[in-house]
């Protein structure tokens, strides 16, 4: 059942920053959208921390924490994909490969060690959301600063970019959105 609502939280996750955020040509809303779902993902350990004593809220805030976490993994890679020149992409995605398991690795390890040092489940989960706050709030200076993807230069849209509109059909007939 659980997993049932990590698959929830991660299939409804990119759906929703997709149809809320993120703007196809302003890679600023992908970084926006992982600020926000690092808030999504420590507001799901919160509530795991604090809810602990009942089944379905463990089960709702794995998909609040999910839904975070499927938006950041998506949207960090897309990030990466559109901003890495072509002939560095490759090394870029092997480096983000290793580094993520590098850090679910670090974040099990310390994990069973609180846990072998007598810390509870609550109190695990408690740092856990500590950490996603620090984080949140690292990116939004980190963003609201205008760096990384909030750039100016990789927000503006040129008049090559206005040729390059999608196809449209209407009336059986395709024309230039």
């Amino acid at each position: 059942v659980l997993y049932s609502f990590i698959g929830l939280g991660c299939l409804c996750g990119p759906v929703i920053a997709n149809s809320t955020f993120v703007q196809g040509k302003k890679p600023r809303t992908l970084q926006l959208s992982v600020v926000c779902a690092k808030l999504m993902m420590a507001l799901g350990w919160y509530g795991i921390s604090t809810h602990s004593h009942s089944f379905e809220k463990i089960c709702l805030f794995t998909s609040v924490r999910t839904l975070g976490t499927a938006i950041i993994w998506i949207n960090s890679t897309l990030l990466l994909q559109n901003l890495t020149s072509t002939e560095y992409l490759g090394r870029v995605l092997g480096l983000e490969a290793a580094l993520s398991r590098l850090s679910e690795t670090a974040a099990a390890y310390v994990a069973g060690r609180l846990e072998d040092t007598g810390s509870s489940k609550q109190e695990i989960a408690c740092f856990a959301s500590t950490i996603g706050v620090s984080l949140f709030f690292f990116w939004s200076i980190y963003h609201v600063l205008g760096f990384g993807a909030a750039d100016e230069r990789f927000n503006t849209i040129t008049e090559e970019d206005e040729k390059c509109k999608p196809l449209v059909v209407k009336d059986g007939v395709q024309e230039m959105a």
